[in-house]
């Protein structure tokens, strides 16, 4: 099975290839007791029969060049890591508004100087920027963020792997399973809305000449809530007509469902044509 752009073993599980092929080697998982297709068994029946059999183990999936991983205990997600760069712990205390993007930004050139491996979250704790109760939030939200992002995938590959060790998990999280796929039937909902003008992350749009995104970004929809939004802005500022949405969701650091609702929304604007 392919699953880390490398061949992905029954037996050994993921190749060390990527930095989250080596934090799943760090937890030393156990064999390999359940393989298949996204496309075939649909994110969300997986999680749930994972979660009703109080299974433990780590669930790994790749979609595209995506990887995500999901840690269970007893059916509970005690953790999540993902490769997808709109799931990055930095990212998302800008989204949350914790820190500034300046603020991660220098984080991150601290972080590359340091010797040996760094968590960006134990970081910004040491350098004072985020409290504990703080990167505790912020670990939660991100491990709902690629949870709900490994439910929305239509296509790719899994590996559930039983057990683990429990103490070198970097946090235990424990969310709530029910509440988790309850969000993402909803966020399924919406994908379904937005697919039918954005299909899939490989369409490329194009701006359209003569189209005021200035004027857009200050009109406000009927509920108050503004019309131009911050996804929107910063995916028409990467447009050439020429790239995927699949690789400007990569450099904008948005995550599939960002990217499909942002553009979606700059074609519903007429601010963009596919």
């Amino acid at each position: 099975m392919d699953a880390s752009g490398n061949e992905m073993d029954a037996a050994r599980g993921p190749a060390p290839a990527s930095s989250l092929a080596l934090e799943l080697t760090r937890l030393k998982p156990g064999p390999t007791v359940l393989t298949g297709d996204l496309g075939s068994i649909h994110p969300p029946d997986l999680l749930g029969f994972l979660h009703q059999g109080r299974r433990t183990g780590i669930l790994f999936a790749k979609s595209g060049e995506q990887e995500r991983a999901v840690v269970l205990s007893e059916g509970a997600v005690d953790w999540a890591a993902s490769t997808s760069a709109g799931e990055r712990f930095g990212e998302i205390v800008c989204r949350m508004g914790m820190l500034s993007r300046d603020a991660v930004a220098q984080a991150l050139a601290t972080q590359a100087r340091a010797q040996g491996p760094r968590k960006l979250g134990e970081l910004l704790e040491e350098l004072g920027l985020l409290d504990a109760a703080a990167r505790t939030q912020a670990l939660k939200h991100q491990a709902i963020e690629i949870i709900l992002g490994l439910l929305t995938l239509r296509r790719g590959r899994f590996i559930f792997r039983a057990g683990f060790d429990a103490d070198a998990l970097p946090s235990r999280l424990r969310l709530d399973v029910q509440g988790l796929l309850f969000d993402a039937l909803r966020r399924l909902d919406e994908m379904e809305h937005y697919r039918a003008r954005v299909p899939s992350l490989e369409m490329v749009l194009r701006p359209l000449a003569g189209r005021d995104a200035q004027s857009a970004a200050g009109s406000l929809r009927a509920d108050g809530r503004p019309a131009f939004t911050p996804e929107m802005a910063r995916l028409l500022a990467l447009l050439d007509g020429a790239r995927p949405l699949s690789l400007l969701a990569e450099l904008g650091c948005l995550g599939e469902f960002e990217a499909t609702k942002a553009a979606f929304r700059l074609l519903e604007a007429d601010l963009v044509s596919a």
